[in-house]
């Protein structure tokens, strides 16, 4: 990993940044909220809209071929075209808070509600549903059941995924239930689906794997204690764990040890091409080949990094002062 370039961030406080295919959109706060777009090769901006709402500083936007959809606190959802930053029109979930990260596909969007109900003393917001709203008329098109806890754990693939208290629950695309299935341990991250199974992941360590299809329980696999999430490829798991880097065969529950170096990985994780990345809180990126378990680190902020982002051969990063572009093509062998 090589350090290519560098965007001092300024004033701008950086909420999150995504990858669309072609370009890096970066929302932030500078006395209002900022959608800025940049080229992944210069950095240069190439959009950098001005936006007048509240922003909701936890729940996180999403992005397709025309708008990013940005949560706001007031329950509606933004949808911004990309290249002007003209507001085209808003998803409204009606009384509901947003509760958890928005999602996509080519129709629909998806997130989780809290519905305000009144016990005659008080307001209380501790009833929670999936929210699916379509995208271009902006309509509520479904609402699922509600849920015991804050379901803000959420997966969604050809089904909708999420876990609430020790539970997993499966929504078809039209909120309709379709199986549930309780967990041992307090799940710490949202759902990982494969192909064949359905994890449910703790920061103890513990993994507990359910059948795709049935939600039966395949096996419980105790790794060690860790501090981000685990990373998919095929029918394998990648896990940066306080004592070292683990990979698990989900199928057969068989753990390898990649590598035994302490990392203490603090952010988000990305899986691309073979390589596993992450940051720490010593403001280090660590990436390590799955194949072979090489672990290399570049040292880059004296602040904690988050959020790594892959593009193609290219590697995004943040501090609170910086983005980073790192150049990791002497990796893209590894498959």
């Amino acid at each position: 990993m090589l350090l290519k370039n560098s965007k001092p961030l300024k004033s701008l406080i950086l909420l999150d940044y995504q990858y669309d295919g072609v370009s890096l959109y970066l929302l932030g706060i500078n006395k209002s909220v900022r959608l800025i777009s940049i080229s992944t090769d210069s950095l240069e901006p190439l959009t950098n809209a001005t936006l007048e709402f509240p922003v909701h500083l936890v729940s996180k936007p999403c992005i397709d071929d025309s708008y990013v959809y940005l949560p706001t606190k007031v329950g509606n959802i933004l949808a911004v075209e990309k290249y002007s930053g003209d507001i085209a029109h808003s998803l409204d979930l009606g009384s509901m808070m947003i509760m958890s990260d928005l999602y996509c596909d080519e129709k629909n969007l998806y997130c989780m509600g809290g519905l305000p109900l009144s016990n005659g003393a008080a307001i209380s917001s501790d009833n929670f549903c999936l929210n699916i709203l379509d995208k271009h008329s902006g309509k509520k098109l479904a609402q699922g059941q509600c849920l015991p806890s804050t379901p803000n754990l959420i997966t969604v693939d050809d089904d909708i995924w999420c876990i609430a208290k020790r539970e997993i629950h499966r929504y078809s695309k039209e909120a309709e239930l379709k199986g549930v299935e309780s967990t041992k341990y307090q799940s710490s991250y949202s759902p990982i689906i494969t192909d064949s199974y359905v994890v449910a992941a703790s920061k103890t360590g513990v993994l507990e794997i359910f059948d795709k299809d049935t939600l039966a329980r395949h096996n419980n696999i105790t790794v060690g204690r860790n501090s981000s999430p685990p990373a998919i490829m095929n029918n394998s798991l990648y896990w940066f764990l306080q004592s070292g880097v683990v990979a698990v065969d989900l199928q057969t529950s068989k753990v390898s040890k990649l590598s035994d170096v302490p990392n203490n990985i603090v952010s988000s994780t990305c899986l691309n091409k073979g390589i596993f990345f992450g940051c720490n809180s010593a403001g280090e990126i660590i990436s390590v080949d799955v194949e072979s378990g090489d672990l290399n680190r570049l040292k880059l902020s004296k602040s904690p990094l988050w959020k790594p982002v892959a593009t193609n051969d290219t590697l995004f990063v943040a501090s609170r002062e910086h983005l980073y572009q790192i150049e990791v093509s002497q990796c893209q062998n590894a498959q």
